[in-house]
């Protein structure tokens, strides 16, 4: 972990911390590696790039195998604010709004159809279209 410190000194929004990893499941999901390194901050761009950096460095060193990132761009966020008072006047709970807006905008699964022998997965989205701007959620109630 002194090894990363040093070389990352200047990074200013980016925490890194080192932690082995069990070879036999909990969050681990089976990897052989036996450390992992993890970087956090709220400046994406920032983490992103001492990722790479951290990657690129540790790749000149003899012995170092099998280096990944998990982070996978392109996976867009939402936020939403919910009325809470009002979704209480209504009787809805918030984890059922929640769940909806889920399915609506990651397109969950909600069932299975089975035909002959095969099994299909239901998913239920909103079209994308409709997904391209929050505008467009405002009337789901």
């Amino acid at each position: 972990m002194a090894w990363v410190r040093e070389r990352y000194k200047g990074t200013k929004n980016a925490m890194m911390t080192v932690n082995p990893i069990s070879p036999i499941g909990g969050d681990s999901g089976f990897k052989q590696q036996p450390i992992q390194f993890n970087i956090r901050g709220t400046n994406m761009a920032e983490i992103e790039k001492a990722a790479t950096d951290l990657i690129a460095e540790m790749k000149k060193t003899p012995g170092m195998v099998d280096l990944d990132s998990s982070h996978r761009g392109g996976k867009p966020e939402l936020s939403f604010t919910i009325d809470r008072d009002r979704a209480a006047e209504l009787g809805v709970p918030v984890a059922a709004i929640a769940t909806t807006l889920r399915a609506l905008v990651a397109g969950d699964k909600v069932t299975e159809l089975k035909e002959g022998m095969d099994l299909f997965d239901v998913t239920v989205q909103l079209p994308a279209d409709k997904k391209r701007g929050l505008a467009s959620l405002d009337n789901l109630a």
